[in-house]
């Protein structure tokens, strides 16, 4: 039981300036015969993800010990499992979702908590992970198919960008790649997203990526939004590389 973690995140939320915006997420259910309030189940979630919680059943197991941190947190007694499932097949709002994280970003940002302590300057790292996979296609844009001759497969696979000049690295932003495209088509789009977001800040300054996502179009693209850039070239890249190394 992680019961000290979780005081210490309550505390931590307990300042307004830290307060997590959830009341903003949309809700897909109809307000008729709601038994939890969506900011509940958001915040036990968080909660149990900052407490290295891994599943829906952790969830459900972190508030049921809780006791006396449930009350502020806005959690009124053990969150099921099943409740979660339930609520997150239906969760749809990214953009609700996006814009806490971000505010939640600025407001540390503000307070001088995200400032340069690995780097000299402020730093985001872009990589791609795969965040879901499975046999079965979901009804998403972004469901890429990845299958091989008989050996079905089908993942949602997004962009990321980390902070990696701040103690915390925090991840600031998150986008899932379309399924028409890859990691080195998205990037642009990615770049101009995080530009909107954060564009007039002084939070991020050089962006760094791998080989994946290197070419004079995405060079161009993080030129276009004011960003410094470093990339990575590999052997994937044999003309390029060989250029670079004769340079």
């Amino acid at each position: 039981m992680q019961g000290g973690s979780v005081k210490t995140i309550v505390r931590y939320l307990g300042k307004r300036e830290n307060a997590l915006g959830f009341d903003r997420v949309r809700d897909p259910r109809a307000r008729r015969g709601r038994r939890w309030t969506l900011r509940s189940l958001l915040t036990a979630t968080f909660v149990s993800m900052v407490a290295m919680e891994h599943s829906l059943r952790g969830v459900e197991r972190l508030t049921r010990d809780m006791r006396g941190c449930r009350k502020r947190l806005g959690i009124p007694r053990r969150v099921p499992d099943s409740t979660l499932a339930h609520i997150y097949s239906r969760l749809d709002d990214e953009a609700g979702l996006r814009r806490v994280l971000i505010e939640d970003i600025k407001r540390a940002n503000r307070r001088k908590a995200l400032q340069p302590t690995r780097l000299p300057i402020g730093v985001a790292a872009i990589d791609g992970k795969t965040i879901w996979c499975d046999k079965k296609p979901v009804d998403d844009p972004a469901c890429q198919d990845m299958s091989q001759d008989e050996h079905p497969c089908f993942r949602l696979h997004a962009l990321h960008a980390v902070l990696v000049s701040a103690t915390s690295q925090p991840c600031i932003d998150q986008m899932l790649v379309p399924a028409e495209t890859n990691e080195m088509g998205a990037l642009p789009d990615f770049l101009q997203q995080l530009s909107k977001s954060y564009g007039r800040t002084s939070l991020v300054e050089v962006v760094t990526m791998d080989a994946g996502m290197t070419s004079a179009e995405n060079a161009r693209a993080a030129t276009a939004t004011l960003l410094r850039y470093v990339m990575a070239v590999k052997g994937t890249q044999p003309m390029l590389l060989a250029e670079i190394q004769r340079l």
